[in-house]
């Protein structure tokens, strides 16, 4: 090995180390390892999954697998900036792919590219967790609506179905748990007692869910529901007494995540 690559693997390993130890050398945290290393380095390279397997005394492999699979990690440099734009079903209705395209013509860059002078990344992502506003563009961590976002991760797990990760956030003293998966955001709730029963994200009530809700009770309230797909157990929040509910659910994870764990507690 040559000086250049010793000091580079030196250097790596005087940021890495400490983001290993702060998480106890727990290979059960390796997503927030590497969520912490590329927010401080920027990417993650080749070296740095070493020093990560190494530290966790995991198979390369198994850091190199999470990394491609996870969306939002990168092995690539990336800008000082990045811009991402709400692809999801809702913004693409409201015309994101259009922002998109014309970003990509004022920067310079395709989706997923740099700019010369390496200060933005372009790239896209399927929600962010706020349809209310349908239309998102995230900037460095700041919403359409300017708010700083600042998000750590509380339980992570991968299985067949891909990678779960619970991420939590407080906005004025209000604690708020997000269900990510993917880099896809499935469902998210305010942990505390008077709002705890407010649907958000995809659910909320001024948006089309709640519509559709509204609609059908002003008709006949005392309906069966069958819910394909469990999330955070979000839409329970519109059940009604007399009402007959019932989930259906593949994946046993985010039926633990959403009726066991108490990261989640719609149901």
């Amino acid at each position: 090995m040559n000086a250049c690559g010793t000091c580079l693997r030196d250097r790596l390993a005087e940021i890495v180390g400490p983001i290993v130890e702060r998480n106890g050398r727990d290979p059960s945290m390796l997503i927030q390892i590497l969520h912490e290393t590329q927010e401080t380095i920027g990417y993650l390279p080749l070296e740095a999954q070493e020093i990560v397997a190494r530290s966790l005394r995991i198979p390369l492999t198994e850091v190199y697998s999470v990394v491609t699979f996870y969306a939002r990690f990168t092995t690539e440099p990336r800008g000082k900036h990045i811009v991402s734009v709400c692809l999801g079903t809702a913004c693409f209705v409201k015309g994101s792919n259009l922002i998109l395209e014309r970003l990509e013509r004022k920067l310079g860059v395709r989706s997923g590219g740099t700019t010369e002078d390496g200060l933005f990344t372009l790239d896209s992502c399927r929600c962010v967790g706020a349809l209310v506003i349908m239309g998102n563009l995230l900037v460095a961590n700041i919403t359409t609506n300017g708010k700083p976002v600042s998000l750590r991760s509380v339980y992570q797990h991968r299985n067949f179905y891909g990678v779960h990760d619970v991420k939590s956030t407080t906005e004025n003293g209000i604690k708020i748990n997000l269900l990510h998966h993917g880099s896809t955001m499935h469902g998210m709730q305010i942990m505390d007692p008077m709002y705890e029963r407010e649907p958000l994200s995809y659910y909320a009530k001024p948006g089309p869910f709640g519509n559709i809700f509204a609609a059908f009770d002003a008709v006949d309230a005392s309906w069966n529901v069958a819910v394909i797909g469990l999330g955070t157990g979000t839409s329970a929040c519109y059940r009604k007494p007399g009402q007959h509910w019932d989930f259906y659910e593949i994946d046993s994870d985010i039926v633990k995540l959403s009726t066991e764990l108490k990261y989640f507690t719609y149901l």
